[in-house]
């Protein structure tokens, strides 16, 4: 998975052995000039990775349904989210509101999954349909966000 951020400068990639690493989109033949190594006790395959629209954040899923928010700048784990089912070990799409206070992801149950970046839990749901919520998108200038 990969994702640019919002001066497109910087691509971030989510590889399988727990790293994410990022690269300078100029000197992409440099390499990545540097590597976030996630310490988790089983490898899992990234689903996602988003940088947030402040720039401050980088957001993390993996198959197994974990979901981290890294800070973008020294790759510390910010905060880890939990409460969605992701049992089926279904490829979610997650990501921010448009000013990066919340974190949604979709889940098995249905529901979207919104957390406050800052505090993390307990999350807030939004039940929409009896399948599993794999992507939102958010509209600003007319509706909050459509999950499908």
């Amino acid at each position: 998975m990969v994702a640019y951020d919002a001066a497109g400068g910087v691509l971030c990639a989510g590889v399988n052995n727990n790293t994410i690493k990022l690269f300078d989109v100029r000197n992409l033949d440099k390499g990545p000039f540097v590597n976030f190594s996630m310490k988790r006790k089983q490898t899992s395959q990234w689903t996602n990775v988003k940088f947030s629209p402040c720039g401050t954040y980088i957001l993390a899923s993996a198959l197994d349904g974990a979901i981290f928010l890294l800070d973008a700048f020294n790759g510390n784990v910010v905060r880890q989210y939990a409460g969605h089912l992701n049992t089926k070990l279904t490829p979610m799409e997650t990501g921010f509101s448009p000013d990066s206070k919340f974190v949604l992801a979709g889940s098995e149950d249905g529901s979207v999954y919104i957390w406050d970046t800052k505090v993390g839990s307990p999350p807030s749901r939004t039940h929409f349909l009896s399948n599993f919520i794999k992507f939102r998108l958010f509209f600003p200038h007319f509706l909050p966000f459509l999950a499908v």
